[in-house]
């Protein structure tokens, strides 16, 4: 691979012209790399979120600061942000340190435009001309809706440009790695191994996924290392001994497969040095293994290596179910290795999540185990083999192997069955091989250069037409998480992820204004997909959370509350929660209004009591408890209610008032709230169009008061706050003019901009609806 020249300190590669390609300017192979990488991924820049984008990107404080954001993005684990969201603690094993990619995104938020504190975009940020109402042009996502999903979307056309603008530099850099350095004496090999690398249908997910940029960061320093190790060794000049360690630390912060090039630079070095030695080159791996130990440091103070659920949910740890005296786990990761091998053979069938349930459990009785064992160990020593000649391959067995064994779940838990964008680095090295194949053993079985010449360029084209195609209308699946879950879930139709998600995007099109028609059609289908994840994962929190939001638009209320119950009592402190039930208690404490309009106060009390029991921190809810309770003469239930209230709010001043009128009675005095004959909720009438995702009272919680004047009012569930005051002084765009609301009319608008409904409050309590 390299001629050792008379001085045994100089390194200098043999350079060879090609011979299969007519590239008589160096630059030509590289137009023609950038110009396939640009066409493959160019679609992807229509593309806007989906799959865990939004974790690292719009969901994550951080980024949302923009540059102000990037000291807390250096010293965070990557899903820092998403975590403390969910009340939760560390997930994933060993923790995400890869902060490389995330600050990209925050610097890429500087120009979108950042949010203050890293908060989600303002109710009406996709209002550009403050005209109050939906423009075509300002529905970014084209979903009929106007809401904050248009203000995220607008940002990712750069943010998509950019992944498929860094794919196409590490491809460049990658043929300029194995050109000038490492294959100099096989160039045909060299541009065939970045052709197949570059238009492998397997990267989709890593280019049109924005968050998989750490992938694509990581295959641009490694080269960058490399290159710099060859220029070390080819010049021994310090300065590029210093670039290649400062380069290895880029590429460990982009992401951990990078570890292995501590192993795989002394081998390359063996390769492609015939007068290799250890000390010959001692100074520089002191370097790299000083960039790689800062790195740890780094690294160690910021994760957590033991998670706060270490194995006990499904979807984290997808072997947890599996027969150990049967030895499943490890039969079914040795199957998972020949499938990596099949989609690096035959990438047609390609989906987004490999988790439980989608590959089953294997045993060491299936033969495809043997089979993939087989393979493996015979690759495992051909890589011997050809690493002791020091043949030219064995460089992209080697790459291969030591990427893989990062994901391989042999030597590290990574949480996850397989994915495609964890094969990404792995496939390097098989391309190498491919190429190797088809360029130098193909010179000797096909001894007329002509006839392999032409072997080889139409075997490229066809390969190059449908890796193309497959490439383009794969992204195009990527376009968001609707198209994508919709798509994969026939793929995978026993995934619970997929299942889970795919329900939820049918709910998500049940929203939009075109399939209103289709509305309840579009629900049952959700349902369907909710319920058979909830039979694969039972705990399948996400599952309930979705599946009684279905039911809930179906208006069957009581069935909401018990899956909503379910989701509760697995997962307390789940932020959606919080959401959910406030809708819900809105529901209640609506029929508890009117059934108190009709003179039927036991109705009402049994309504503000159901309510109370699913969003208890509402102190409005008791308030209203206590005085329904009390026309009933309940003093007891009427006190402890007033009590409550106050406990929440002690400057309530109705409640204060309640409860000094209210009889001191033994608590025995009290009794349970039924409503004999009561119809289910059922039967009860839909709620308003608009139901606010805050109580409607709004005056009282810490959420609602309105301190200053220059407060926003919270976004509602399908519209905004329009708001008069008591002086019939209109506010603009949900802004307060005095400190609170306490009487006047609710001018509620949906997200069309057409008037819905006008709601009435006194004293800041609702009190019905009015006719437009």
């Amino acid at each position: 691979m390299a001629k050792q020249k008379n001085n045994p300190d100089l390194f200098i590669p043999e350079i060879k012209p090609y011979t299969l390609f007519p590239f008589h300017k160096p630059i030509v192979p590289y137009l023609i790399l950038g110009l396939l990488a640009f066409i493959f991924y160019i679609n992807t820049i229509y593309n806007e979120f989906a799959l865990d984008d939004g974790i690292i990107i719009h969901k994550n404080e951080y980024v949302m600061q923009g540059v102000a954001g990037i000291d807390s993005i250096m010293s965070r684990d990557a899903y820092h942000s998403f975590y403390k969201q969910m009340n939760a603690k560390a997930q994933l094993a060993g923790g995400r340190y890869r902060p490389l990619s995330v600050v990209s995104f925050a610097i890429e938020q500087e120009f979108i435009g950042k949010y203050p504190d890293g908060h989600l975009p303002p109710a009406n940020c996709w209002d550009d001309n403050g005209n109050g109402k939906g423009d075509v042009d300002e529905d970014i996502n084209g979903d009929g809706l106007y809401n904050d999903n248009d203000c995220l979307t607008k940002g990712c056309m750069l943010r998509h440009f950019n992944n498929m603008l860094f794919y196409l530099i590490s491809i460049l850099l990658i043929y300029a790695m194995f050109k000038n350095h490492l294959f100099t004496k096989y160039p045909d090999m060299a541009f065939v191994a970045a052709l197949l690398f570059c238009i492998h249908p397997l990267h989709t997910e890593v280019v049109a996924n924005m968050k998989s940029r750490d992938e694509i960061f990581s295959m641009i320093f490694i080269p960058l290392t490399f290159i710099n190790v060859f220029k070390y060794a080819e010049t021994r000049q310090m300065k590029h001994m210093i670039w290649a360690a400062f380069n290895y630390f880029l590429a460990l912060l982009s992401k951990e497969y990078a570890v292995t090039l501590i192993m795989v630079i002394p081998a390359t070095l063996y390769l492609v040095d015939d007068n290799f030695t250890i000390k010959k080159y001692s100074t520089l791996f002191i370097f790299l293994a000083a960039a790689l130990m800062v790195y740890f440091k780094i690294r160690f103070s910021i994760v957590v290596a033991k998670t706060g659920v270490p194995d006990t949910e499904l979807l984290n740890n997808p072997y947890l179910l599996a027969d150990k005296k049967h030895h499943e786990i490890t039969a079914t990761k040795i199957f998972v290795w020949l499938k990596y091998l099949i989609l690096l053979f035959f990438p047609y069938i390609l989906s987004s999540d490999y988790s439980y349930n989608s590959i089953p459990y294997r045993r060491f009785t299936s033969p495809e185990v043997w089979l993939s064992l087989f393979i493996y160990i015979s690759l495992a020593y051909l890589a011997f083999k050809l690493f002791r000649k020091r043949h030219p391959a064995a460089w992209g067995l080697i790459f291969f192997f030591a990427n893989f064994l990062m994901i391989a779940n042999l030597l590290i838990d990574i949480g996850a069955t397989m994915g495609e964008r964890l094969i990404f680095h792995s496939s390097l090295g098989w391309a190498m091989c491919i190429a190797w194949v088809f360029t130098e053993e193909g010179r000797k079985y096909i001894k007329d250069t002509k006839v392999h010449k032409t072997i080889l360029w139409s075997v490229l084209i066809v390969l190059t037409i449908l890796f193309g195609i497959r490439t383009i209308t794969r992204n195009a699946i990527w376009k968001n998480d609707i198209t994508l879950f919709t798509h994969d879930v026939d793929v995978m139709p026993n995934s619970v992820l997929c299942l889970g998600n795919a329900g939820a995007r049918w709910i998500d099109l049940s929203e939009r204004p075109e399939n209103k028609k289709h509305e309840t059609e579009y629900l049952k289908k959700a349902q369907g997909y909710l319920t058979h994840a909830l039979e694969l994962h039972p705990k399948y929190v996400n599952g309930y959370l979705n599946l009684g939001l279905s039911y809930f638009k179906l208006r069957d209320y009581n069935k909401a509350e018990e899956i909503w119950g379910i989701a509760q009592r697995l997962y307390p402190s789940n932020p959606y929660l919080v959401s959910y039930y406030r809708v819900l208690s809105n529901v209640y404490i609506q029929q508890a209004f009117a059934d108190a309009k009709d003179k039927k106060m036991q109705n009402s009390l049994y309504w503000f009591d159901r309510a109370s029991k699913i969003f208890p921190q509402d102190p409005e809810i008791w308030y209203n408890l206590g005085g329904v309770a009390f026309s009933l003469g309940d003093y007891a239930r009427a006190r402890a209610a007033f009590e409550k209230c106050l406990q929440l709010n002690p400057n309530h001043q109705n409640a204060k008032t309640g409860l000094a009128n209210c009889p001191v009675v033994p608590a025995a005095a009290t009794t349970p709230v039924t409503v004999p004959g009561q119809q289910p909720v059922t039967q009860m009438p839909p709620p308003p169009v608009a139901i606010a995702e805050t109580p409607k009272t709004l005056s009282v919680s810490s959420n609602d008061v309105m301190e200053n004047t220059s407060q926003k009012l919270p976004k509602m569930l399908n519209g905004y706050y329009v708001l008069y005051n008591q002086a019939h002084q209109k506010t603009k765009d949900g802004v307060f003019k005095n400190n609170r609301f306490m009487e006047g009319k609710n001018f509620i608008y949906n997200s069309s901009g057409q008037l819905s409904e006008i709601d009435v409050y006194k004293d800041g309590v609702f009190i019905g609806t009015s006719a437009k």
